[in-house]
């Protein structure tokens, strides 16, 4: 059988039983009827050599060596991302950016374009990246340009009235302009852009009692009468503060 030739199966299959079964190439080749020389070279043909293993576990070492440097890298950004969102932060939870609104995190990594790359940024700030780009192409929503356009209307409206009204007196301006909108949303966008009422700009009124009702004068100092009974008059007797004793003045 040895001149006869073997199969590709045939030789795999004696490869096997010496590489992952453990026996020997000489029980190998006596069962199988086969030259250890065959054997051997059949072996070595799978196998690779010494010094191409060791050449391809240098190149395994520098893609790993590779690979630790980019995650080391990320890191490294990431820390300058966080560092950049906190300092200087006067949130009380000490969070800055992280904390605030998702257009206001959008502001943050367009400023930042040029030193840290968009999708490093947008996991950082727990944002999406497609999110980002549609706002730079347009930074304001339909409800934010409509927000502008009712505050133009509104400071027009407390401008005119001297900078005093609030925003129940500005809402029923704009109702009469026939501008729709809601009182609530009039008075956000009057607080958020700290426009506010005047307030004691009206001397308010203190009543303390009823009014008093001033009597006609039917005299008019017209004393002299024709005959007894047809004018009576009369007198007032009160104290005058501070007065030696408070003497009393007759009038």
């Amino acid at each position: 059988m040895s001149n006869q030739r073997y199969t590709l199966e045939f030789k795999e299959e004696a490869v096997r039983q010496v590489l992952e079964r453990g026996h020997s190439v000489a029980e190998v080749s006596e069962r199988l009827d086969v030259s250890a020389h065959s054997l051997y070279k059949w072996i070595k043909a799978v196998q690779p050599s010494t010094s191409d293993q060791a050449e391809r576990d240098l190149v395994d070492a520098k893609k790993e060596i590779l690979k630790l440097r980019a995650e080391l890298r990320r890191s490294e950004e990431e820390r300058d991302i966080l560092k950049k969102a906190v300092v200087g932060s006067t949130c009380q939870c000490n969070r800055h950016v992280l904390c605030r609104r998702v257009k206001e995190k959008y502001a943050f990594m367009k400023a930042r374009l040029h030193r840290f790359p968009v999708r490093l940024m947008c996991d950082v700030l727990g944002v999406h990246h497609s999110g980002f780009y549609a706002w730079l192409k347009e930074p304001l929503s339909k409800r934010e340009q409509e927000d502008r356009y009712l505050l133009g209307f509104i400071k027009q409206f407390w401008i005119e009235s001297g900078a005093v009204y609030g925003y129940r007196k500005v809402y029923d301006d704009m109702q009469s302009a026939g501008e729709s909108c809601g009182k609530n949303r009039v008075h956000r966008l009057m607080k958020a852009a700290g426009i506010q009422s005047q307030r004691g700009y009206r001397r308010r009124n203190h009543y303390g009692g009823k009014p008093a009702a001033v009597a006609p004068n039917l005299v008019e100092r017209q004393f002299e009468v024709e005959k007894p009974n047809q004018l009576w008059v009369t007198d007032i007797t009160y104290s005058v503060p501070g007065a030696q004793g408070d003497k009393e003045v007759n009038n």
